[in-house]
């Protein structure tokens, strides 16, 4: 399989692009429920969280995943589909006391409710076979949810760097 990049200014316009096509173009114009939208902001927000608190366990964190998912990884490797982030992500979780955490800075869903993103800025550390603390601070994401028939909310498109 070819290994596709982006450049950090590729990345900019693609997520650009991808949050309007997402939030912005709808076929039907859709009148704003504001209660509609406050719950819809609300259960993606929980959503958000019990998706961070998921980590370490990778089968927990996997669940709040789609089927065609895609994640850009930090050095803007796009990774297609739960098998092929499942395989990027085992390497990185199986990391002796690896931690991961992410603290969101902005949540936002469509009129509609049925879209949504987060984005902020996430941490992960593990220790080394020396037992030194390794970290990566300060580092930035980009999430898209989509609601599900069944209510819930699911990763669509993940973008870290």
């Amino acid at each position: 399989m070819e290994t596709r990049y982006l450049t950090p200014a590729l990345f900019a316009v693609t997520a650009i692009l991808l949050l309007i096509g997402l939030m912005g173009c709808e076929e039907n114009v859709v009148t704003p429920d504001t209660e509609a939208k406050t719950e819809a902001l609300r259960t993606l927000r929980e959503a958000d969280k019990a998706w961070s608190q998921s980590a370490p366990d990778l089968d927990a964190f996997m669940s709040f995943i789609t089927g065609d998912v895609i994640w850009i990884t930090p050095d803007g490797t796009l990774k297609s589909g739960k098998n092929e982030v499942r395989s990027y992500l085992e390497g990185v979780f199986a990391l002796p006391s690896f931690s991961l955490t992410f603290t969101p800075d902005g949540i936002d869903v469509s009129d509609a409710g049925d879209m949504g993103y987060v984005y902020g800025l996430y941490k992960w550390s593990y220790l080394t076979s020396s037992g030194n603390l390794v970290e990566y601070t300060n580092r930035s994401y980009v999430t898209f949810w989509k609601k599900q028939s069944s209510g819930g909310w699911k990763v669509v498109l993940e973008a870290d760097y």
